[in-house]
């Protein structure tokens, strides 16, 4: 009896220090400046600390247990469950390191250690400790990016090159996807520093780089390599013909006026600045930077010894700029050449490019066109397309059904849809309502709507839109005659647009002297068609 009697003693003597034992650890556990978790072998949470809570922002220890750690997707996403398997799987200690967004919200990045525990000799589950390193790793971040950024225009610098770019790369090769970079400069740099000085040349720089940027996704780069020299990166890019149209993209945004100090305090100087790129693609042009950085600089340097201010690749895919081919353009081309002897393709680029000389780009920086779906139109569509490559804010109307459009109008709409700048259609008078905010911000409004009466189809979205226009106050310029104005008769179809200012062709038109009060100033300009 007091053998057993000491057994018993003993054995409660035990179990009291073990308690004691298991309860000054969750003490500690709870007072823990990490979080703790720990789980069954089947991902079921048995116990979490205060600090896990308040990591994860969790509202009590009852909705964390609801969570399985093996099962649970934001887990699974940020590598967390395959980590946790193969610690009780493997039977090892695992370290991992994750950026983690919680259930409810808390973004943060923590340093998991994960330890197997054991029962009886039996895997029975694992404890894992959390230690909440956020504020660590953003100070960590930023003293990386000072270093990989370029002081003057805040760009990456070429540190980058053999580190993020690579490992860019790296990651494009282990998934089967396509990149692109660029090579680009700007255009007579050098005169830009010896004319204006280089307090204008940094400026050029700066904003460059900041319109790049504002062009990109997160996760492309804009890398100054050296001078006026920089390197644009397109992550992911799908195919090469849509990286075309994105960089060219680019390169409209970075092209057009800067307004820059002249660097004394004196006067506001107001820059026409274009840049040239040179593009390649990975893996097509190269596996590394340095192959592709070469194959865009053979591209860059072929453009800069012919039309400067394009992206181009060695392999141009045929949407780009400048190639136009469209069935019906040959047959307008044939027809213009037998009745007048020049192409179509010529006149109609003509026309557009004599209407944007009359255009005071350092005076209107933000301009509304408007057009009709015939050749009138298309004009007015090539227009759109040289006000955006001087780098204007344009917004661009269509009234009417594109698919009963002309030619020359579905040409410069493909060509302007491959510059990113698609038109919006309006097809009855009360969807004019979109017209408005253009109508009341605009510096200039662009009339290349029907010029020789209104079609019984449009006729009531034609007068409303021409009402419209003349109750703004904003100056007009019109293509060719203004809209609701018969130029061959002379004859008012209803109200018309009242231009500031008219350019016409080949010659003066009967409409034009007889109705001054809509077509104020008018310009006859020569674009090739004999008398």
């Amino acid at each position: 009896f007091l053998s057993q009697l000491g057994l018993f003693i003993e054995k409660t003597r035990l179990e009291q220090a073990l308690k004691a034992g298991r309860d000054r650890l969750y003490s500690l556990a709870e007072s823990a400046p990490v979080g703790f978790i720990s789980c069954d072998v089947n991902g079921a949470i048995t116990y979490a600390n205060r600090k896990l809570l308040e990591i994860l922002d969790s509202p009590s220890l009852e909705a964390t247990r609801q969570i399985n750690l093996l099962k649970f997707p934001l887990l699974q996403d940020a590598g967390f469950t395959d980590r946790l398997k193969e610690c009780m799987e493997k039977d090892r200690i695992v370290k991992h390191e994750m950026g983690y967004r919680s259930k409810w919200g808390r973004e943060s990045w923590l340093v998991v250690h994960m330890t197997p525990t054991k029962e009886e000799g039996q895997l029975s589950g694992a404890s894992i400790v959390l230690d909440d390193v956020t504020e660590t790793k953003k100070i960590q971040d930023d003293l990386k990016e000072k270093v990989y950024l370029d002081s003057l225009t805040l760009a990456y610098n070429r540190r980058v090159l053999d580190t993020l770019l690579q490992e860019r790369l790296e990651t494009l090769a282990g998934e089967g996807k396509v990149g692109c970079i660029g090579v680009l400069d700007v255009d007579d740099f050098k005169r830009i520093n010896d004319h204006y000085g280089h307090k204008a040349g940094d400026g050029v720089l700066k904003y460059l780089a900041m319109r790049a940027r504002k062009a990109l996704r997160e996760q492309d780069l804009v890398i100054r390599t050296g001078g006026d020299e920089f390197l644009v990166y397109l992550h992911d890019v799908g195919s090469e013909e849509g990286a075309h149209h994105a960089m060219e993209r680019v390169l409209q945004k970075i092209n057009g006026r800067y307004r820059l100090d002249d660097g004394k305090g004196k006067k506001l100087l107001n820059l026409n600045v274009t840049s040239s790129m040179g593009i390649a693609f990975f893996p097509k042009d190269g596996h590394t930077v340095e192959e592709l950085m070469a194959q865009a600089d053979v591209t860059l340097y072929q453009i800069k010894n012919g039309v400067k201010g394009v992206a181009r690749s060695s392999e141009d895919p045929k949407a780009t700029l400048g190639a136009v081919s469209c069935d019906e353009m040959k047959k307008l081309d044939a027809y213009a050449i037998e009745t007048v002897g020049i192409p179509a393709i010529a006149l109609m680029e003509q026309a557009s490019l004599k209407v944007f000389e009359h255009i005071d780009t350092d005076r209107y920086r933000s301009v509304g066109i408007f057009c009709g779906t015939g050749n009138n139109g298309g004009d007015g569509l090539a227009v759109a397309r040289h006000c955006l490559l001087a780098g204007m804010d344009v917004r661009v109307f269509v009234l009417g059904d594109p698919a009963k459009c002309s030619a020359e109008f579905r040409t410069n709409d493909a060509i302007l849809h491959n510059l990113g700048c698609d038109a919006e259609v309006l097809q009855a008078p009360q969807e004019l309502d979109r017209t408005e905010e253009c109508l009341s911000g605009a510096d200039l409004l662009v009339d290349a709507l029907l010029g020789t009466g209104l079609s019984r189809e449009v006729k009531d979205l034609y007068a409303e839109m021409i009402r419209r226009m003349n109750a703004s106050g904003i100056p007009v310029l019109s293509v060719d005659i203004p809209s609701g104005l018969n130029g061959d008769t002379g004859q008012v179809m209803g109200e018309a647009v009242r231009a500031h200012k008219t350019v016409t062709f080949h010659r003066m038109k009967l409409g034009l002297l007889l109705n001054p009060v809509c077509t104020g100033e008018v310009v006859v300009e020569r674009i090739g068609i004999p008398d």
